[in-house]
């Protein structure tokens, strides 16, 4: 695609019916995009989105327990 824009992946999109599962960013205007080009697909979120988020969840995890951890190991 020549942008980022949501007209312009809409644009693409139609023009691809066979496609089956749009794997995107949480960006809203992709997921509305998404759903109004091609409504029978299933979206998913990307590779590179997931372990960000997952990396994200961890490390807050690990910041919210290390005082407990801390007290723990003396």
């Amino acid at each position: 695609m020549a942008d980022r824009e949501p007209a312009t992946a809409n644009a693409w999109l139609l023009q691809q019916p066979q496609i089956e599962i749009v794997a995107r960013d949480r960006g809203r205007g992709y997921a509305q995009t998404a759903a109004q080009a091609l409504p029978h697909t299933d979206q998913v979120a990307d590779r590179p989105h997931l372990m960000e988020n997952a990396n994200h969840a961890f490390l807050d995890a690990v910041r919210k327990s290390m005082r407990q951890v801390a007290a723990r190991l003396g």
